[in-house]
């Protein structure tokens, strides 16, 4: 309980930070119970632990498309539905939307976290209960990055923004993204 306030407190201190490039004069809060939700719908028994590849892995997907197309555009306009949030390559896949800008919309500015965990793979676990949620790692990091996403589009961004939620931390593997 402590460690998720002191995320939820380091994303209201990155949203503060952010809300500086804005000539709103808003400050940005995070809203605890909203990212709380996000948190534990991520490290949900549904989910499986979201480990690469897996069922679990891809209804994390359909479920972080679902929270940023209501706030961000697709990075791949060109495909459709899902698709456009999606960069696939042979390990896995990468979520990513975009937040347009404004007159600096030439300088981009990435906000992510891994999405991925151990599925059932973690040491310690009991045979009643063998599914690692994640929850610290890094269903908040997630959880913070929407928050911060849904905070920058509620104002009049200066940048463009990319909200990558990548696979593959468990492999120290990342798609390098080109935009």
């Amino acid at each position: 309980m402590q460690r998720l306030r002191t995320i939820i407190f380091i994303a209201a201190i990155a949203l503060l930070a952010l809300a500086c490039d804005s000539d709103d004069s808003t400050l940005f809060r995070a809203d605890e119970t909203d990212v709380r939700s996000l948190v534990e719908k991520l490290s949900a028994d549904e989910m499986a632990g979201r480990d690469n590849q897996t069922p679990g892995s891809a209804r994390a997907q359909t479920f972080l498309i679902g929270e940023l197309s209501k706030i961000a555009l697709p990075a791949f306009p060109a495909a459709s539905g899902n698709a456009g949030y999606l960069q696939r390559y042979a390990l896995g896949a990468n979520v990513i939307a975009l937040v347009p800008g404004g007159e600096l919309a030439d300088e981009y500015v990435m906000i992510g976290a891994h999405y991925d965990h151990l599925g059932n793979a973690c040491d310690g676990i009991s045979t009643a209960d063998n599914i690692c949620n994640g929850t610290a790692d890094n269903a908040t990091g997630v959880a913070a990055v929407i928050d911060i996403v849904r905070s920058i589009t509620a104002a009049s961004p200066l940048y463009y923004y990319d909200a990558v939620g990548w696979r593959g931390r468990r492999l120290r593997r990342l798609t390098l993204l080109c935009c």
